[in-house]
């Protein structure tokens, strides 16, 4: 009998790793995306995933946009490999290469892929219009570049005043006025106008606020404006004699739009504005002078700006606040309120500083875009920071150079910069804030978070 041999099966066996090694060989997928958004025609489209088999390719390419509401020009396109895993928004890349052609040939490579089109002079279209009560310029529709805003004033109509713009529109910036509008997408806002109350530093003709001829001082233009209603506040410094508070929903707006024109001073004897209305706005303004006073026992008040409604401070400098007692609270405290693009700077502590520029709470509070600098404190028991975000979330805002003193009490819950309990600290800056005396081993220079993200 003869024995069967060893290579006797052979070719089945080459047959099969033939069909195994075909079976391993994985497609390509190929990705596209514009680097200044999708702009212009590109195949394949944007956001695609096209599936590239072994030894097949792609034909790529970009139109110009010369018509519609985004419009530029191709400047060529960067080809990258993909990581395993990775996505064209996530995950290592790597450059194969960079032309300036509009179209290319795409052949399979054993990898996922990536095509960005890159686009020059890209211009958008905006459209301004204003509602009854005033007026807007530039106004109509047209084209912009990108790489610049676009500077639009509204003019109010005799008795009304600008209250805000509405469309696509940043929250940050709504308020403007000149608006400096960004060109980076196509736009449509509209400005919106309100009956005026006009606030002079001292009172003129019959004192009602009714024009600049007859204008009021600040508090009895507070009292007179109805729900609303825009207290346009005129340039120079308006001293209070107590307390300004506004329990309605009014807007009061500095005339400029440039908060260092228009100071509402207080007695740094006490809050200098306090806000319980939800619906109440104050924008280019600049409040200072403030002294919060109260034990902590009680509650605890701010010095310059108590926003305990859910207000809106827009563009708005919150300067020269004294904390003269063992206080839970510091120059600004922000109660599910909204600060949009406010400095918060120069303001003074001896005693305690839970949050001795800024205190948030309130899931819905927010600051945004603000800028809380050069504050100072000498010697307390607790410091919990330049800002305490007991809730709320706070994004885009420089928090930089305030200087704390010595903490009598060395707990490791202290912080120089912000302190977190709760809620989003977001893609802010954190730089250069310093204790100036004995802290302790365990408190922290920049961030202390007990909580929150």
């Amino acid at each position: 009998m003869t024995k069967p041999s060893r290579f006797l099966h052979l070719p089945s066996l080459i047959i099969s790793l033939a069909i195994t090694w075909a079976c391993c060989a994985v497609a390509d997928t190929l990705h596209v995306v514009g680097y200044q958004g999708e702009i212009g025609t590109v195949t394949p489209a944007y956001g695609s995933e096209t599936t590239v088999p072994e030894d097949g390719t792609v034909e790529c390419s970009a139109l110009d946009a010369t018509t519609g509401a985004t419009r530029g020009t191709c400047l060529g396109y960067d080809l990258y490999t993909l990581a395993a895993g990775a996505t064209p928004s996530n995950g290592p890349r790597t450059l194969v290469t960079s032309s300036s052609d509009t179209s290319f040939t795409y052949s399979y490579a054993n990898t996922n892929a990536l095509v960005v089109w890159h686009w020059g002079a890209v211009s958008n279209q905006l459209t301004i219009t204003a509602d009854t009560g005033g007026t807007v310029a530039p106004a109509g529709t047209f084209l912009a570049s990108d790489e610049a805003p676009v500077l639009v004033t509204a003019t109010p109509e005799e008795g009304k005043a600008f209250l805000k713009w509405t469309g696509d529109i940043p929250a940050t910036l709504q308020y403007d006025n000149p608006l400096r509008l960004p060109a980076t997408a196509p736009r449509t806002i509209q400005a919106l106008f309100a009956p005026a109350v006009y606030a002079a530093p001292s009172a003129t003709g019959d004192g009602t606020g009714s024009s600049w001829d007859n204008a009021a001082t600040l508090a009895n233009a507070v009292a007179a404006a109805a729900n609303g209603e825009v207290v346009v506040v005129s340039n120079g410094t308006h001293q209070l004699a107590s307390r300004l508070t506004i329990e309605k929903g009014i807007m009061l707006r500095g005339l400029t739009g440039d908060w260092a024109d228009v100071i509402i001073k207080g007695k740094k004897d006490d809050t200098v504005v306090r806000v319980t209305s939800d619906d109440a706005v104050l924008t280019a303004l600049t409040i200072r002078d403030g002294c919060s006073k109260d034990h902590w026992d009680n509650n605890g008040n701010a010095g310059i700006l108590w926003n305990s409604g859910g207000a809106t401070i827009a563009n708005c400098r919150l300067t020269g606040n004294t904390q003269s007692s063992w206080n839970r609270y510091g120059a600004v405290r922000n109660d599910g309120g909204k600060l949009y693009r406010c400095v918060i700077d120069d303001n003074a502590s001896s005693k305690n500083f839970y949050g001795m520029g800024l205190t948030m709470s309130g899931s819905a509070a927010i600051a945004d875009g603000c800028i809380i600098t050069n504050n100072r404190a000498s010697t307390a028991d607790d410091g919990f920071g330049t800002v305490r975000l007991i809730d709320g979330t706070m994004r885009n805002c420089i928090i930089a150079n305030n200087t704390l003193g010595t903490l009598e009490n060395t707990n490791p819950d202290k912080a120089s910069g912000v302190h977190i309990e709760k809620g989003v600290l977001e893609n802010c800056l954190i730089h250069a804030n310093s204790f100036s005396g004995d802290i302790g081993s365990a408190a922290a220079v920049a961030v202390r978070r007990t909580g929150g993200t």
